[in-house]
């Protein structure tokens, strides 16, 4: 896709010299204002450096400036080598909640997708797999290799591990742009009531940067997660790395305060 011009939209900014407002304050008024005002829109570039300084009286200094401050506000995000773009809405999802990736696009407003990288038959589980569903050394499993959509943009790599025995009919299913907990549901009955999750930050490496669409050295957000049924059996083990620059968790929690 090709990058619109920007550098068009700032026709009309206007630096007062004799205003009490820093000309970087200033720029990023006007920066927010188009954003505000959707004549900017996510993922589109911002003029370079070169190219702000050569139309107005700024040092580059001041110009990094801006820029910074709007990256700090989650307004812009800079991708190392190629520029600073104004960023994509985070999308937000509670992990004290059991919910689909599709159901907490839908909850954002935003179309969710799944594109199948890869699905296998195993004939041990690795030992982390094992132990979280329960299973013998020497049990097979099912691996689930799958890029999430949100408006057709990669969010989240999940990788996800289930009994081979109950679910090998999984191997036959198509999962493009589908539920994986809904098709528990609709192909055998499993309805996901309890998730026990772990959350962490990482980096994208290589391997992740091609599947993600983003540099290597990205941050990302990392959960480790089994679902069980309502018997309080697990059914599905699953590590996912979301992209950081576009997905935030919120928890909510309350405690009696003592007055001490």
């Amino acid at each position: 896709m090709q990058e619109r011009d920007t550098m068009r939209e700032f026709a009309d900014l206007s630096l007062e010299r004799n205003s009490p407002l820093p000309a970087y304050y200033q720029i990023q008024a006007y920066i927010e204002k188009l954003i505000r005002e959707k004549r900017i829109i996510p993922g589109d570039r911002l003029p370079s450096e070169r190219e702000f300084v050569s139309v107005f009286p700024v040092s580059r200094m001041t110009y990094r400036q801006t820029l910074g401050e709007l990256a700090q506000l989650g307004l812009l995000v800079r991708r190392q080598g190629s520029g600073t773009y104004v960023a994509y809405p985070k999308i937000g999802s509670s992990p004290m909640q059991v919910t689909s990736f599709s159901e907490n696009m839908a909850g954002s407003g935003l179309r969710a997708g799944a594109r199948t990288l890869k699905k296998q038959r195993f004939a041990r589980p690795l030992p982390d797999v094992a132990a979280a569903l329960m299973l013998p050394a020497d049990h097979p499993v099912i691996y689930l290799s799958r890029i999430r959509l949100a408006d057709d943009r990669p969010v989240v790599l999940e990788q996800s591990w289930l009994d081979a025995v109950l679910y090998e009919s999984l191997l036959t299913i198509d999962l493009t742009d589908r539920s994986l907990y809904r098709v528990l549901k609709e192909q055998f009955d499993i309805t996901i009531t309890r998730r026990s999750e772990s959350i962490e930050a990482a980096l994208c490496d290589e391997k992740l940067s091609r599947k993600l669409g983003i540099y290597a050295g990205a941050p990302l957000l990392k959960t480790v997660g089994t679902g069980y049924d309502g018997q309080g059996r697990p059914v599905e083990y699953t590590v996912s790395h979301y992209r950081g620059d576009l997905y935030r968790f919120t928890v909510t929690g309350y405690r009696e305060l003592s007055g001490e």
